[in-house]
């Protein structure tokens, strides 16, 4: 039988054990003649995930029946989401410049043990989310396509960029870097979470390989 979200969340003490569908559903609390809750909550996700910026209300409150409390609900939500947001997680990434912008990908610049750093961005190439994926010396041991994907996943990104730091002061991209940008990309491929850049970061620059 399966678990109903708002037990899953008693029993776990926190929202993280829920699916972004589960998340929804305990925020509508029920369905409508036309759905029951879960399959409201479903079709909401699938319908208007990647463009959750730009919902009106009346647009929303007509989706799936829902009528105009619930539609509030949501857009309330959201908002929040978008307020909870730190500033520098709102950067758009248009080119490997832009990286920079980050604090995260400024402090790799004083770094003196090679770095690697996730970017993850929504459909709009906003930053949703950084994370440090490996600390030392970068080869294949050190970074696998699981640690690289995870939070993406989690983050539900459009896309990704994979930064990391050359401490030596040289730009160009060794053969270690070639063999895991091309095992990356296979991954994502399969995983279907395009990279949109590989980047290195060295002396006070950034390059794109």
């Amino acid at each position: 039988m399966r678990e109903l979200p708002r037990e899953k969340l008693l029993r776990a003490g926190s929202p993280e054990v829920l699916s972004n569908e589960e998340l929804l559903a305990v925020i509508l609390g029920r369905g409508n003649r036309k759905y029951n809750v879960f399959k409201l909550a479903k079709a909401i996700w699938q319908k208007y995930k990647k463009n959750l910026e730009n919902i009106s209300l009346e647009e929303l409150s007509m989706f799936g029946s829902m009528g105009k409390v619930q539609a509030m609900k949501l857009l309330c939500v959201f908002e929040l989401g978008e307020r909870l947001y730190k500033p520098e997680l709102r950067i758009k990434i248009k080119n490997v410049v832009d990286l920079l912008l980050l604090q995260s990908v400024r402090d790799l610049r004083l770094s003196k043990k090679e770095q690697i750093i996730v970017v993850s961005l929504n459909a709009q190439d906003l930053v949703v989310g950084e994370d440090i994926i490996s600390l030392g010396t970068a080869d294949e041991s050190l970074i696998h396509p699981r640690e690289v994907f995870s939070s993406a996943i989690k983050m539900n990104a459009s896309s990704i960029c994979i930064v990391h730091n050359h401490p030596g002061g040289s730009g160009e991209p060794s053969e270690d870097d070639i063999k895991i940008k091309d095992c990356l990309i296979e991954a994502s491929k399969i995983i279907k979470i395009p990279i949109k850049f590989f980047a290195i970061v060295y002396e006070d620059k950034i390059r794109e390989y």
